[in-house]
């Protein structure tokens, strides 16, 4: 009867063939080798985790992303990837990283050993409406006994990231002087505009 390698489970025959052996729980081959496996249980696994990122829409892509690594230590400069590459407009995209090592220690040829997994958990980037204010410009006119026919304008306060008022959807409307046409004063509304990077809001003039 054969006997078995302790804490292992398997006979020397099987221990030199490898046949039977639990690499999914049990042992591991180092990285960068896959002739000698070692016991899981002297290993130590690395976590990068993407740091969440959250900000309010300013027409900039994100161009710093970051991670915090807990566990094993590892060597490299991290790189990422994922959807938020490029992104600009409110939503959510994910941020993964990538691209670490563990280190080699030229003093301890057998230091690879001591080393497991990598594991890399992505992150969210989350971009915000900004706010965005659009107020009727204020209108004068002395009295000539005509209706008010200017064309509706407004000041925007909010516009980030190069934005223009050509940025935003619809048309800008200012209601409220319709048949205007004795001296006094008379209150402007605008509307008439959205958009999904800006979350809007109408200021009255006179």
């Amino acid at each position: 009867q054969g006997v078995s390698i302790v804490g292992t489970g398997l006979s020397p025959g099987q221990s030199s063939s490898y046949t039977g052996f639990d690499f999914t729980n049990t042992w591991s081959f180092p990285p960068g080798q896959n002739s000698t496996p070692v016991l899981r249980r002297f290993q130590r696994d690395a976590y990068v985790f993407a740091d969440d990122v959250s900000k309010t829409y300013d027409g900039q892509v994100l161009s710093n992303p970051s991670a915090t690594v807990v566990g094993a230590d590892v060597s490299g400069t991290t790189s990422y990837a994922g959807s938020y590459q490029g992104a600009v407009n409110v939503g959510t995209y994910s941020i993964t990283p990538q691209g670490l090592s563990f280190p080699t220690n030229v003093n301890d040829p057998d230091s690879y050993q001591h080393y497991g997994t990598i594991y890399y958990v992505p992150s969210t980037l989350t971009i915000t409406k900004a706010p965005l204010t659009v107020t009727a410009s204020n209108v004068s006119k002395t009295y000539d006994g005509l209706t008010w026919a200017g064309l509706p304008s407004a000041i925007y306060t909010g516009l980030v990231g190069g934005d223009s008022a050509a940025s935003l959807s619809g048309s800008l409307s200012v209601s409220g002087a319709a048949g205007a046409v004795n001296a006094g004063t008379y209150t402007l509304t605008p509307g008439g505009l959205s958009s999904g990077n800006y979350d809007i809001s109408f200021a009255n003039g006179i």
